[in-house]
């Protein structure tokens, strides 16, 4: 009976104080529900930014390697070329320094081997 007596109405005064303050927190939910939303969409917007740049940056680097393994080849050749040419060029030239030692070397008279006195 005492539990009735006193336990009831205070009962009653906190569930009528929860529902009068949840009726006055409902307007903060729906503003802390908005203000999720759109922290929730600036950070899928943020990742998609990051995810882009993230894939622009990757996607240059891999040009600029290409780009730099393409022009590594390309004067690797302009330097192939450029030395089969000069080859070409001075083999002719040494060939005939060749031959004009040889011959020279041929015109001269042998020297006799030193008589040792022993």
């Amino acid at each position: 009976m005492l539990k009735l007596m006193f336990g009831l109405p205070i009962l009653i005064l906190f569930m009528l104080a929860c529902a009068f303050g949840s009726v006055l927190l409902l307007p903060l939910l729906g503003l802390g529900a908005a203000l999720f939303a759109v922290v929730l969409a600036c950070a899928v917007f943020g990742l998609l930014l990051r995810v882009l740049a993230a894939l622009f940056v990757g996607v240059g680097f891999v040009v600029f390697g290409a780009l730099g393994l393409a022009f590594l080849v390309a004067g690797a050749g302009v330097v192939l070329a450029l030395t089969g040419a000069l080859v070409h060029l001075a083999v002719p030239i040494l060939l005939i320094v060749a031959i004009v030692w040889v011959i020279r070397r041929a015109a001269k008279p042998a020297v006799p081997p030193a008589i040792s006195h022993g």
